[in-house]
């Protein structure tokens, strides 16, 4: 399918998602390269894009002829997604928190798998749904409740889990819960006992934190189980950017530079072409860190032809090539 064709029945997906109606014909839209280079441009930004998985591979040295084999696969029904690689990382506790770590082909195919799914179902979601969802996060749900439940009693939260779930007496020491982790956070942070920060946050009735803005105090208090006045949530829509917008390439699209034809560094255009991703600055010694390197700051990507690439993973660009790498 043309890549106009493919943007078009993407604009047609949410409007068939809030009508209910069945929406056939996905997999056809798989068979897109067009989806794969966005996906592939979006994922490889990402932090911890230069990590490996189970076959060792990253995004560095990506090609369009790698793209064409992806999906090429996956319209033939021959793809067959790689275990995860287990790796753990260490908390803030002192535990080890487990880790997958999936392919760099597996997280572009599902990439451009989550495209499609989010045009069919963000339509169609709750707006007062805010986890794992685009542009939102446990942050624009404080914000949406800083703005709506300006008067609101915390307790009927309470008395409305106490109906449905029978769990009233639990949360009866909701307020107790909520202080007492403001206390030891705090403490923690500053590395002194809840008892002093207890004595120095208490405010009268209430607990809060002064501090001083354009040289005027500000109180910032502790929300408590009170009474609030719910006010109407009249927040207006005012992103109006359409899902193939969204999707269509950019003038600086990786697969769109890809497709260029020339490399970044020495001028070639005789190819083949790869895309050179570098790995994050502070991974490398600080004697590393040369003036050209740390241009990469503001550009994170070069597309170069295979003899360059080679010759810069083996140290051996030559200088007056350096300064465009990255």
């Amino acid at each position: 399918m043309q890549t106009a064709t493919i943007l078009r029945r993407i604009e047609k997906l949410p409007a068939l998602s809030r009508a209910g109606k069945r929406i056939n014909g996905l997999h056809r839209l798989m068979r897109s390269r067009c989806l794969y280079e966005r996906a592939y441009d979006r994922v490889s930004r990402n932090r911890g894009a230069m990590t490996p998985g189970v076959d060792g591979q990253t995004f560095d040295g990506m090609t369009l002829a790698r793209l064409d084999r992806l999906v090429q696969s996956v319209a033939e029904g021959r793809y067959r997604p790689r275990p995860v690689r287990r790796v753990y990382i260490p908390k803030g506790n002192g535990k080890m928190r487990p880790l997958g770590i999936p392919t760099a082909d597996d997280r572009i195919v599902q990439e451009a798998a989550r495209m499609i799914l989010a045009a069919i179902y963000e339509p169609v979601f709750s707006k007062h749904s805010h986890g794992f969802r685009a542009g939102r996060s446990c942050h624009t749900a404080l914000e949406e409740i800083r703005k709506t439940w300006t008067g609101v009693k915390w307790l009927g939260f309470a008395n409305y889990y106490a109906i449905a779930d029978g769990v009233k007496e639990s949360l009866d020491n909701l307020e107790l819960v909520i202080i007492r982790s403001m206390l030891a956070t705090v403490a923690s942070r500053r590395g002194t006992t809840r008892a002093r920060v207890q004595k120095s946050l208490l405010m009268g009735s209430d607990y809060g934190v002064s501090t001083m803005v354009r040289g005027q105090s500000r109180v910032h208090k502790l929300w408590r189980l009170k009474h609030l006045i719910v006010k109407t949530w009249d927040n207006p829509i005012v992103d109006k950017i359409t899902v193939g917008s969204r999707l269509a390439q950019s003038p600086n699209d990786l697969a769109t530079r890809l497709s260029a034809g020339e490399c970044e560094a020495c001028g070639d255009t005789d190819g083949p072409f790869e895309m050179h991703h570098p790995n994050r600055l502070k991974d490398k010694p600080r004697d590393q860190l040369t003036s050209w390197k740390a241009s990469a700051r503001r550009r994170r990507t070069i597309v170069l032809c295979h003899k360059c690439h080679v010759a810069h993973h083996g140290g051996r660009m030559p200088s007056r090539m350096e300064s465009r790498v990255h």
